[in-house]
């Protein structure tokens, strides 16, 4: 049992190096899809302690194919309005020119909240 011990050893060492250096690469280049839009995908809010809100929001192409997606929360210190209550009351409260289903009204205040909040910048927000 004491030989086969140091094989052992050497084995799962080998093997982990091995599958640490595993990656998978294109043998394309791939061309990314131009970025058109957001649209709000998750919303979260906590009533305990911390009083935190977190929106996961997908970047979409101009045929609405998902391209990635990203996470914003707060409040944060470059962000100190950007409270709970502040959230909640944005995402319950109709903005000046919002139409559509209700999905797209939803979308439109989450958006503007982050965009009001300077959490997304470069957009034009359209009901």
């Amino acid at each position: 049992m004491r030989k086969l011990l140091p094989l052992v050893v050497f084995v799962g060492l080998l093997g982990a190096t091995v599958c640490l250096a595993q990656q998978a690469t294109f043998s394309a280049p791939v061309a990314r899809a131009a970025e058109d839009n957001l649209r709000a995908e998750t919303l979260f809010v906590t009533r305990d302690s911390g009083s935190r809100w977190e929106v996961s929001v997908s970047v979409r192409d101009s045929v609405g194919n998902e391209i990635r997606r990203v996470s914003y929360s707060g409040p944060d210190a470059t962000h100190p309005g950007a409270t709970a209550l502040a959230f909640v009351t944005a995402y319950t409260t109709a903005r000046s020119g919002e139409t559509g289903t209700l999905p797209r009204r939803l979308d439109f205040r989450v958006l503007g909240f982050l965009a009001d909040q300077s959490y997304i910048s470069a957009v034009t927000l359209v009901p």
